[in-house]
């Protein structure tokens, strides 16, 4: 591998990193009952392929995960990272007796570690980043 596309790779990795803890970051601070519904949100923003809406997204527009740019000379629904799609694989964990829940912060961490190890062996796609 050349130096300057190891360069690149660790680059992305670090930023995609950053991304997902800040989002990490982002939920756990949100008050009770606001934080299951983004979660929700969250879960189903990932598994779309739709581009969001502040109807389809309200919570995650309310909470500034979904943000408005200017894109073409239209106003288009964005999200604030590239990585929030990816976010509910590594930092959401859902089940019947509690719902939507924030993985604690050790299990997060294992979780986007052995995603970005994947990533960088080839087997399991990375969030898109705009470098």
């Amino acid at each position: 591998m050349q130096l300057s596309s190891y360069s690149d790779t660790l680059y992305t990795t670090q930023c995609y990193q950053q991304e997902m803890e800040s989002i990490w970051e982002h939920v756990i601070q949100l008050p009770e009952g606001q934080d299951k519904v983004v979660m929700s949100q969250l879960w189903q923003f990932g598994k779309t392929s739709a581009a969001p809406t502040s109807e389809d997204f309200p919570a995650l527009v309310a909470h500034g995960f979904i943000v408005e740019q200017l894109m073409d000379g239209r106003l288009m629904w964005r999200p604030f990272t590239p990585s929030l799609k990816e976010f509910w694989r590594v930092g959401i964990t859902v089940s019947n007796a509690h719902g939507y829940m924030l993985k604690p912060k050790r299990a997060f961490e294992a979780n986007l570690l052995a995603h970005i190890q994947l990533h960088n062996q080839g087997l399991a796609p990375l969030g898109k980043l705009h470098l």
